[in-house]
């Protein structure tokens, strides 16, 4: 049950990405009618210290937005030659990310590759032939779209160094382990999050199946690499701890050393992942949760949303109004209000029915919070996702530790973490096969829907209305 005194952060959050959502272009309109809604319908019982707290925090979303603006669009669409200086992946917004030379500057530029051209490396100096076209609104970086089949030439080719260097190296261990060019991307895609390449095949079995969101760095691979991280990282700490932190400040302080190291090492998976908006909205609920824990404070579910809808908006104005993050924030959110309808599921099942009955309904959960913005943004919601994650989400519990720790261990032994990598592909290749086979119109309906942007708006609104009047009772 929601209770508004034990999340105080929520409403804030909610007013820092209104302002962020009013500063931004039209693509932000919809998020701020959502949360002017909630904000509004919490405001009459507020004081006025709450009150100007509530605009403190709009404000600042507002200034923020305003203070990132990207280099102004160019406006060409003559195809020519480009010479562009990769500079890696940006994410959901375009597939990769590059400066390309503006007479004797350079801009920053999204880039739509063909997917015939190889991917370069980060630093690369290309020469491609292309269209430079405008984004929308001017508000963010033109989009270079490299011509189908057009020649590619590399003019430098530097060393790699740093985590461009371990990012090889991982590529280059999951590559040796998988059997089939296809599995070779998913599993970039599952461990990198390196959707970009995926067959198309294979991108609409798991989005006709509703099993899209396992391909994506979320909860799911923040979690997993915070726990394998504890486990490794608490005999040696314990051992340390016994040895020299007998009479100093560590000492009894043994766990939340343990909770330190998990949550610092899925940090450092989130950076070499790319930090997509869904990885980093999940460490942020990973570090908020266990710094609630080390205080002695239990840790509340709405207020761990509320500090990474903070932190995600501030560092990341642009991508907070996006259709992922909101996907993101929608599916957790629904969850949480959820959560006590779900717990008293499980308090009624027989014991051995328990774990599938409330991933059931979980996913039916998630399916239903997120399906006004999957229909917004492509037309269809697939509502196999009920009960193909009741199958997938345990399957990929097991492969995906597999194949993160072979890709570690790859790091310093190669073959050992290519086998690792291999036992992962195998299953893989399972689970690959039967999503084909769930992903037929019998077993995996589709409903056809795009809802308007205002229609979107309303359902949201509505829902953050009934959960606010909720928990002022």
């Amino acid at each position: 049950m929601f209770r508004r005194a034990t999340a105080p952060l929520l409403l804030p959050a909610c007013a820092l990405v209104l302002g962020i959502a009013l500063a931004w272009p039209s693509p932000g309109v919809p998020w701020a009618v959502v949360v002017a809604s909630g904000a509004a319908a919490a405001l009459p019982r507020t004081r006025a210290r709450s009150a100007a707290l509530l605009l403190t925090f709009f404000a600042l979303g507002a200034v923020r937005a305003s203070s990132v603006m990207p280099p102004a669009a160019v406006r060409t669409e003559a195809v020519g030659l480009h010479r562009i200086e990769w500079t890696g992946p940006s994410g959901a917004r375009s597939p990769g990310e590059a400066r390309v030379v503006r007479g004797a500057s350079w801009r920053r530029v999204g880039v739509a590759w063909d997917p015939t051209i190889p991917e370069p490396n980060v630093g690369e100096i290309w020469l491609v032939r292309g269209r430079l076209v405008p984004a929308w609104a001017g508000r963010r970086p033109p989009v270079l779209r490299v011509l189908p089949g057009a020649a590619a030439a590399i003019t430098r080719r530097p060393p790699r160094r740093g985590l461009e260097a371990v990012r090889a190296q991982v590529r280059r261990v999951l590559d040796r382990g998988a059997g089939a060019h296809d599995r070779q991307r998913v599993l970039r895609a599952l461990v990198l999050g390196e959707s970009r390449g995926l067959p198309p095949r294979v991108r609409e079995t798991f989005a006709r199946t509703g099993t899209a969101h396992l391909l994506a760095i979320s909860g799911l691979h923040v979690g997993m690499v915070a726990g394998l991280g504890a486990l490794l990282a608490r005999r040696p700490l314990r051992w340390a701890a016994g040895r020299w932190a007998r009479r100093s400040a560590l000492a009894g302080r043994t766990e939340a050393l343990v909770l330190g190291a998990g949550v610092a090492i899925a940090a450092a998976y989130v950076v070499l992942a790319g930090a997509p908006v869904s990885s980093r909205r999940a460490w942020w609920m990973l570090a908020a949760a266990g710094g609630a824990l080390v205080t002695g404070r239990g840790p509340v579910g709405w207020n761990l949303l509320a500090v990474a809808a903070l932190a995600v908006a501030w560092t990341g104005p642009d991508e907070i109004v996006g259709l992922g993050s909101g996907l993101s924030f929608a599916a957790v959110g629904g969850l949480l209000a959820a959560a006590p309808a779900i717990d008293a599921l499980r308090r009624r099942c027989p014991r051995p029915l328990r774990g599938p009955v409330v991933l059931l309904a979980v996913s039916a959960v998630a399916t239903a919070a997120t399906a006004p913005l999957v229909g917004l943004g492509f037309g269809r919601v697939p509502v196999a996702g009920i009960w193909a994650n009741v199958a997938a989400i345990p399957a990929l519990a097991v492969l995906l530790p597999l194949a993160l720790i072979g890709a570690s261990v790859g790091a310093v032994a190669e073959g050992v973490g290519v086998a690792m990598v291999s036992v992962a592909d195998r299953g893989l290749a399972a689970l690959i096969a039967g999503m084909e086979a769930l992903a037929t119109p019998a077993w995996s309906p589709v409903l056809l829907w795009q809802p308007a942007p205002a229609l979107v708006a309303f359902i949201y609104a509505g829902w953050l209305l009934l959960l606010l009047r909720s928990g002022a009772r």
